[in-house]
């Protein structure tokens, strides 16, 4: 008896010290920890001359400085080990090695997470079954070559795995096996079939007892944008000049796909990498830039890693050659391009067109406070849609539209605007404190400063009621005179508000000297710089030297107000601003209205129709109109804080 329990005993601590025992170690909240860790990544060497001869390795160790100090946290080493198969027990050659644990080491030495990724679907998907002795035999090579390296170091045991769900079940569960001897706390990535695509998730059978396990994801869909001209591709090898433009069905069609992996992570308490995904480089700029970054922070939202392919060859992040990054797309990955939000989403603002800094799609001014969010939706759509299109046939690309709350704001019916005519309109926060303060009711007179800015800060956090819309900007309005208690206690709220969310302040202030001074002081007093700050309507204000004067000192001159019949007295005064090196502080609109209490439309078209026109005729650059009508509206209402220090 005291035999049995002995060997009983000596069993039971062979198991606590076993292979399966040590993987229980490492649950899935390691698994999910692993890929928070794993962040933004980018795909390296698959096809690097540097497998064959180090010494012709276009990537060099000062790459993967570059790569960590551009803001990426992993790379996915692209391993094809078949061609270094030395005799018919697929024999690995040590040259292979050699480079592996010089990536590997490279990334480690610069903080980078690493994924090896044995990238031989081409050659596999022949034939899975008689490829699987080799697949097999390589993998418990590698497997017990790493096995040393730290936690840092991932095994991803196939690139999308293009055979019968049934064989690759099969055999990624030998591969896994075969894994856990040398590496039993190794983080596993196992993916689904054909592309790795998220449809096929529901045909991935994983064992439940292994947790650390991240399943990778690839997506390149719409295929006929992402591969257009890709000579390998046969079915969109000969597309050209399709577009991706955030449109209602393009977002829906990724969300939707994304819903539903996030739905089989959730339900199978397994984290999900974006192993892949990125635009072949004969698609547009701007629609690489826009699908780009939108793919990236969908998954960020969904707290799934990624890594976009690739660093060098084709869909380029790195040109080599050139030795420098592909700066439109590295800033789209590492969200560094300038958004704002629009009522139709966070938007890059890529726009090329000429952007209207001041008009009102519509607005109920005049009508009683009660009412003045209620319009006859159909009325209004027949008459501000046709127009707008327009507009965009003119070459309009974005409205930042200035109806205040309590003045008529709709960002709902703005969404329905812009999703039909193609034009990006920008909502606001904020009240309208002019017209003799009608438009403020009573419980905004009552509240605190704190309390009026925290309501602003909560819709640029939250979106607006219901509507899950968000503001690009504060709208403001000062009276006449000396500004009131209800002008500074409004206009100090504001000030924190863009303290704390980096909207900008348009604010209408017109000719009153009086308020623009008094703003000044405020800004300085809260450290805030006034290139947050917009003048609205100075163009009623005449002495152009002292609205240089406040150029100079940073803030936004907003010309309003043009129309077809005073083009020549807005050129003079543009004259007056390039003479003084100070057209990057000038916008330019009209204060039109598509829908003036259910009147008849007051125009905005007269920029784009007669005004671009005759600045051209008055010898103002082609740079220097663009930076009329588009840069400088991008930069005066860039969503960022800035404090002057």
């Amino acid at each position: 008896m005291k035999k049995l329990s002995l060997i009983i005993c000596l069993s039971l601590l062979a198991g606590i010290f076993s292979p399966a025992f040590l993987m229980a170690q490492k649950s899935s909240e390691f698994a999910f920890k692993q890929n928070e860790r794993l962040g933004r990544g980018v795909n390296i060497i698959g096809y690097d001359p540097i497998w064959q001869d180090p010494a012709n390795g276009r990537m060099k160790e000062k790459h993967f400085k570059f790569i960590k100090e551009a803001g990426f946290d992993n790379v996915r080493l692209v391993i094809m080990p078949f061609k270094f198969s030395t005799d018919d027990q697929f024999t690995i050659d040590p040259l292979f090695f050699k480079t592996l644990d010089w990536a590997i080491n490279e990334s480690l030495k610069n903080d980078l997470m690493v994924i090896v990724d044995f990238h031989e679907h081409n050659a596999m998907q022949q034939d899975p079954l008689g490829k699987k002795p080799m697949f097999l035999s390589m993998w418990r090579q590698i497997a017990e070559h790493c096995k040393d390296y730290p936690d840092e170091v991932l095994f991803e045991v196939a690139n999308e795995p293009n055979m019968n769900p049934d064989i690759w079940n099969e055999m990624h569960e030998e591969a896994r096996q075969i894994l856990r001897k040398s590496n039993p706390d190794r983080t596993i990535l196992i993916g689904p079939i054909y592309g790795n695509q998220i449809k096929y998730l529901r045909d991935l059978v994983i064992p439940q007892e292994d947790e650390n396990i991240i399943v990778p994801i690839h997506y390149y869909m719409p295929i006929q944008f992402t591969h257009q001209g890709a000579p390998w591709s046969t079915r969109n090898k000969d597309l050209s000049g399709i577009e991706w433009n955030y449109t209602a069905q393009e977002i829906k069609d990724i969300k939707f796909d994304f819903d539903m992996a996030q739905l089989w992570s959730e339900r199978n308490n397994r984290p999900l990498t974006l192993g892949e995904f990125g635009v072949y480089e004969k698609a547009d700029m701007p629609s690489r830039i826009r699908w780009t970054d939108y793919i990236a922070r969908q998954a960020e939202a969904r707290n799934w890693s990624w890594s976009y392919w690739q660093f060098d060859r084709d869909f380029i992040l790195y040109d080599l050659d050139k030795d420098t990054w592909v700066t439109p797309i590295k800033n789209a990955l590492l969200d560094h391009n300038v958004k704002t939000n629009t009522v139709s989403g966070t938007r890059i603002m890529d726009w090329e067109g000429v952007i209207l800094s001041h008009e009102h799609v519509m607005s109920n001014f005049g009508a009683k406070l009660g009412d003045r969010d209620t319009y006859d939706e159909a009325a209004l759509f027949a008459q501000v849609i046709p127009y707008l299109r327009n507009l965009k046939s003119l070459g309009v690309s974005a409205i930042y539209d200035c109806t205040t709350e309590f003045f008529g704001r709709r960002p709902d019916l703005l969404k329905y605007i812009s999703d039909s005519t193609g034009i990006q309109i920008i909502t606001n926060t904020g009240y309208y404190g002019a017209a003799d303060d009608r438009f403020i009711p009573q419980s905004v007179r009552a509240a605190t400063v704190e309390k009026i800015s925290k309501e602003w800060i909560d819709e640029f956090t939250h979106g607006i009621g219901h509507t899950g819309i968000k503001p690009g900007f504060i709208k403001l309005g000062f009276d006449a005179g000396s500004p009131s208690d209800l002008d500074i206690k409004l206009f100090k709220a504001g000030v924190l508000a863009h303290r704390e969310t980096g909207l900008s302040l348009a604010v209408h202030i017109g000719e009153n000297k009086e308020a623009v001074k008094a703003q000044l002081q405020m800004l300085q007093v809260y450290q805030v710089s006034p290139e947050a700050w917009v003048w609205v309507h100075a163009n009623k204000y005449a002495d152009d030297d002292f609205l240089m004067e406040v150029a100079r000192q940073g803030g936004w001159i907003s010309l309003d107000g043009v129309n077809e019949n005073n083009i020549d007295e807005y050129l003079k005064r543009l004259e007056k601003f390039k003479s003084a090196k100070l057209l990057h502080k000038v916008l330019l609109s009209h204060d039109g209205n598509g829908f003036p209490a259910g009147g008849a439309i007051r125009p905005f078209e007269a920029i784009p129709r007669a005004m671009v026109p005759a600045m051209k005729e008055k010898g103002f650059t082609a740079g220097e109109i663009n930076q009329l009508m588009v840069e400088n509206p991008k930069k005066a209402f860039e969503i960022k804080v800035r404090k002057n220090d």
